[in-house]
C-alpha cells in the first residue's frame, strides 16, 4: 500500500533510539522528548495566497527529529506511522 499525505503533510515512521545521546545527554533530561523518524512519502507542497503551489523541503528517505506528542498516528499493515505537517519537524538530521 502506497501512502500520499496531502499537501503539506508528511508521514514518518519512528525510528527507535538510545536513551543517551552520543553527547551524553540522558533524554529524560530534555523537556520535551525528541525522536529520530525517517520520511516515508512526503504532499506535493502547501498553496499560497495567491494559489501558487510551494513544494516541501523534505523527500522519502530523509531521516528527521521530531517531539512526542504531533501528528496523527496511524498503523497500517501491521507498521506504525505519524501523519504530520513539514513546519512540525524540528530538523533533517544528516550523518557524517
Amino acid at each position: 500500500m502506497k501512502l500520499e499525505p496531502m499537501y503539506d503533510r508528511v508521514v514518518v515512521e519512528k525510528i527507535k533510539k538510545p536513551d543517551v545521546s552520543k553527547g551524553g545527554v540522558y533524554q529524560g533530561m530534555l523537556k520535551e522528548k525528541v525522536h529520530k523518524a525517517k520520511v516515508i512519502a512526503v504532499g506535493k507542497g502547501r498553496i499560497n495566497i495567491d494559489g501558487a503551489l510551494i513544494p516541501l523541503i523534505l523527500k522519502e528517505g530523509d531521516v528527521v527529529a521530531i517531539v512526542d506528542g504531533i501528528g496523527a498516528e496511524m498503523k497500517i499493515e501491521g507498521k506504525e506511522y505519524l501523519v504530520i505537517k513539514e513546519d512540525s519537524i524540528l530538523a533533517i538530521i544528516k550523518e557524517g
